[in-house]
């Protein structure tokens, strides 16, 4: 039996090499971190930005001196998330969208605080890169504010750039109590110490508590003032001098950082100063206007901070207003979260001279960042009251906050109102250049009622969304030669990585289609001349 009873055959076996696709993770950012990270607006009609979930602090990561006085970053409840190589694994495993979260209010993620050690590793490749120049830089962007940097006269009245000052949030609200001193023991007294920091513009300076919260996730005016120095050091000065101001062991955060684990608050109250004397040098002298002036892009940690500040003193409070909606409506909150918007972004190759349309805008974050990073005439429409309003304290602090950064946004324009019934998006849909729609709960219907918008669209124009309007394998047909989608042409099917979503950690999808009318038209004339042939 089996071949004259030498037994079975020994089975072979062979090594196979089989290579993965890793997918890259996220980029470190050096911005004040936070956490959209659960929760926030699936969108309906409100969609791609809206918190729901939003909790109240933008910042993974805040300084808490120890009783021994040591002090280590913790990270925010908000953006507790998996480590980089579990990204990394989770993406690997589920490149599909994965389990839908429930969403909830929560904070979004400004940002990936990382340890000291993990900053310190990297710091110098960061600062070598930070200044160059990106082949993909727009040069028509204007990024210096010229007004910030004008000099002041006196017998002149003029606007100050009034933003919330971060004592403001420490000091009243719903914040108020949930503080704790960091250099009280040093004081021998219950004055709770104070600085105010000077931003690089000739503006005023911002008045803070040196305090730390109770809950991770609210606002953290100590984390506030280390990151706006650090992030100033950063990004508004040439690379000789950044490099000697963001030295590890002499920097100006290192500084800040041991002055807080040696609870020493005449240290930390003297290198603040020592930093806004050179703020007030190097705008005397043109050295931060000059260097804005050769800029035509910012750097995400830098849009992430200052995004964050934004959303800390407006949003945080009033969080509580976004956790009403109702599941399988067109109103599901649920957001994108700004590293993948900056994809998305550079995908569609949007630039300072065009025009951003995102169809429910929620609180307004991508339409702040589209302005703030790209530069754009930026629209936004929102038919939910409560993030509508949110979104209009969001703008009311932005503009003024990035005149205090010296920085030149393009325009923000926020509606309220039904996308679909509302005459000052209809003329905004004709001229825009992008448009965002973050549909993932979209209902069939309302997909459908959009995409006839999409007939007085501009030739041209690119639209972004979470679920398709045209797929790649749509035929235009005689048969339904009058649908919509005939005028759009599928351009591309992209992935996202995990942590790129407010309501799952998981990667997804998402595509990109365009306004083409010309397979129409060519459509047409072959009907045409088919027709006149069969008649004669």
């Amino acid at each position: 039996m089996f071949g004259g009873g030498r037994g079975p055959p020994k089975p072979q076996i062979r090594k196979v090499t089989v290579q993965r696709i890793i997918p890259p993770p996220p980029a470190k950012t050096n911005g004040l971190a936070s956490a959209r990270q659960k929760g926030g607006k699936v969108d309906g009609r409100n969609g791609s930005n809206a918190t729901a979930g939003a909790s109240r602090q933008p910042s993974t990561s805040s300084l808490h001196p120890s009783s021994a006085g040591s002090g280590r970053k913790v990270p925010d409840g908000a953006s507790r998330k998996p480590s980089a190589q579990s990204r990394s694994d989770s993406a690997r495993a589920s490149p599909g969208r994965g389990k839908r979260k429930a969403p909830s209010p929560s904070t979004p993620n400004f940002g990936n605080a990382s340890s000291d050690e993990d900053e310190d590793s990297s710091d110098v490749a960061r600062k070598r890169s930070k200044h160059s120049a990106d082949k993909d830089d727009d040069l028509k962007r204007v990024m210096c504010d010229e007004a910030a940097f004008r000099k002041r006269d006196p017998e002149r009245k003029e606007k100050e750039a009034r933003i919330i000052q971060g004592y403001d949030i420490t000091t009243g609200g719903v914040f108020a109590k949930g503080y704790k001193p960091v250099f009280n023991k040093e004081q021998g007294n219950e004055r709770i110490p104070e600085v105010k920091l000077r931003y690089p513009s000739r503006y005023g300076r911002e008045r803070f508590q040196i305090l730390v919260p109770h809950a991770d996730e609210d606002f953290n005016p100590l984390e506030d003032v280390i990151q706006t120095i650090s992030h100033t050091c950063k990004y508004f000065f040439p690379p000789s001098q950044s490099e000697a101001l963001t030295d590890e062991a002499s920097g100006f955060e290192r500084r800040l950082k041991r002055s807080v684990k040696e609870l020493s608050f005449s240290k930390f109250a003297a290198t603040v100063e020592e930093f806004n004397s050179l703020i007030d040098k190097s705008i005397a002298d043109d050295t931060i206007s000059s260097h804005l002036r050769a800029q035509h892009s910012l750097a995400l940690p830098l849009v992430e901070r200052i995004l964050a500040q934004v959303y800390a003193r407006t949003v945080s409070p009033q969080v509580h207003l976004l956790k009403a909606y109702e599941n399988g409506t067109d109103d599901v909150y649920g957001e994108l979260l700004p590293r993948f918007t900056q994809q998305i972004f550079k995908d569609v190759n949007l630039t300072s001279d065009q025009v951003f349309l995102d169809l429910g805008s929620g609180v307004g974050n991508v339409v702040l960042q589209a302005a703030l990073q790209i530069g754009c005439k930026s629209w936004g429409v929102e038919r939910m009251p409560n993030p509508a309003q949110l979104a209009d304290k969001q703008k009311e602090e932005f503009v003024p906050r990035c005149k205090n950064w010296g920085i030149k946004p393009g325009s923000v324009n926020l509606v309220t109102g039904d996308f679909l019934a509302s005459p000052k998006i209809d003329s905004v849909l004709r001229r825009a250049d992008v448009i965002l729609v973050n549909n993932q709960a979209f209902t069939p219907k309302l997909n459908d009622d959009l995409t006839m918008k999409f007939l007085d669209i501009k030739e041209g124009c690119k639209i972004v969304s979470l679920k398709p309007f045209i797929t790649d394998d749509w035929k235009l047909k005689e048969r339904n030669l009058q649908n919509p989608k005939n005028v759009l042409v599928h351009l591309a099917k992209k992935e996202y990585w995990s942590n790129s979503v407010s309501w799952t950690d998981e990667g997804g999808t998402y595509f990109i289609a365009k306004k083409d009318s010309t397979k129409v038209q060519q459509f047409h004339k072959r009907l045409e001349a088919r027709r006149r042939d069969s008649s004669d």
